[in-house]
């Protein structure tokens, strides 16, 4: 596998894992999303990916 194909796959995963915790904020604790925007929890599911990595 080239680093290339590992990237890609890393971002398809991030947006994958990023979509589905959006979404399911956005159907079983919507008022979340009334303190936080979507691009808040982007960075939230991110910060946590790299969290995770590392340990």
């Amino acid at each position: 596998m080239k680093v290339e194909d590992g990237c890609l796959l890393v971002s398809e995963y991030y947006a994958d894992i990023t979509n589905a915790a959006i979404e399911y904020i956005r159907s079983e604790h919507p008022k979340v999303l009334e303190q936080y925007s979507e691009e808040d929890i982007k960075q939230f599911v991110y910060a946590n990916i790299i969290q995770n990595l590392n340990n």
